[in-house]
């Protein structure tokens, strides 16, 4: 059995912009489940979002915070199968129960105690990982695939699984939004051989999508096309509402950038039943694309490099997220 230290630093958010580093034991396995040592953990929109509002019906605040990561295996707990001691892995954030009614019907996204117990809390040294993730969304990370990269499964895992929603299949696809999850969505969709159109108005993201190789990326949406398909990615309203109008008579709109829960949204009710223009939404994902995701960075991971922006020890976590706060940058690395 390898040696920890019983003490950890892990970040906590406090409130609205009010990150702080704190002492806390580290954890120790249960049946089933594993402790990380982190090695690298990466900031996301979701983070972002709820350091600006201090709240997030996911997320507890106060609290710990993050939940991408990548790092070597310091504890196993009984009954685990499959990893030991010293491995490099990477997973997501949450498993499904496999017994509720939604998992029943295959939508283990909805699972019922989906968020019960999912991992958070990766900006920090180490962390638990929770017996239901470690059952079916974790995995060895491959030695040629940069750390910096592994932990982007997650966020690919949700664009993976917006695009089994939108079901595209060699089809002219419009993307607007060049956040990361935009950027992830055009890749993916590329990966799948269709014609993609990513739109964004912030030259740097678009330079980082290009650069990504991205073949069409754009600072406004070309007015005299119509497009197959249109996945929404900036969690805009008003981008929303425009969306239908980007799509060809029979087309789908893949509705993908969260909005508040009690934001109202309003769509021409002509292009919706005359048109037969279909909104979609997708949330989360399944181990099903998680497995998918994997696949896609043992590939082509090294590609989605520039998404990387910089990188901070744990910390300068707070000046990460100013930053990012300030709109600099599209994703940090933390390292512990």
């Amino acid at each position: 059995m390898s040696t920890q230290p019983a003490l950890m630093r892990q970040a906590f958010l406090l409130g609205p912009r009010q990150l702080e580093l704190r002492e806390v034991p580290v954890p120790e396995p249960g049946p089933g489940e594993v402790v990380l040592r982190v090695e690298v953990a990466l900031t996301c929109g979701t983070d972002l979002k709820t350091y600006r509002r201090g709240h997030h019906p996911k997320i507890p605040v106060p609290g710990p915070f993050g939940h991408e990561y990548t790092g070597r295996i310091a504890r196993v707990g009984p009954g685990v199968q499959g990893f030991r001691e010293g491995d490099a892995v990477m997973g997501a954030n949450t498993g499904p129960c496999y017994t509720c009614t939604y998992c029943q019907r295959g939508l283990f996204q909805h699972c019922e105690s989906l968020f019960d117990d999912m991992v958070v809390g990766t900006y920090a040294e180490y962390v638990r990982i929770p017996a239901r993730v470690v059952r079916t969304n974790l995995f060895l990370r491959p030695p040629d695939l940069p750390e910096t990269v592994a932990p982007l499964i997650e966020p690919l895992a949700s664009a993976l699984h917006g695009l089994r929603v939108l079901r595209p299949w060699h089809e002219r696809v419009l993307v607007v939004g060049t956040g990361p999850l935009g950027i992830l969505l055009a890749f993916a969709l590329e990966q799948e051989g269709n014609e993609v159109t990513l739109v964004g108005r912030n030259p740097r993201r678009n330079e980082v999508a290009r650069r990504i190789g991205l073949r069409r990326v754009l600072d406004q949406v070309p007015e005299d096309e119509a497009f197959d398909a249109v996945v929404e990615a900036t969690g805009n309203p008003e981008v929303w509402e425009q969306s239908p109008r980007w799509v060809r008579k029979g087309g789908r709109v893949l509705l993908f950038g969260g909005l508040p829960a009690d934001q109202r949204v309003i769509f021409a009710a002509y292009a919706l039943h005359y048109e037969e223009k279909h909104l979609l939404g997708a949330f989360h994902f399944t181990p099903q694309e998680v497995k998918a995701a994997y696949e896609l960075l043992v590939t082509h991971g090294t590609r989605l490099q520039p998404l990387i922006t910089g990188e901070f020890p744990l910390g300068q976590i707070a000046e990460a997220f100013r930053r990012l706060d300030r709109g600099e940058g599209l994703k940090y690395a933390i390292r512990p």
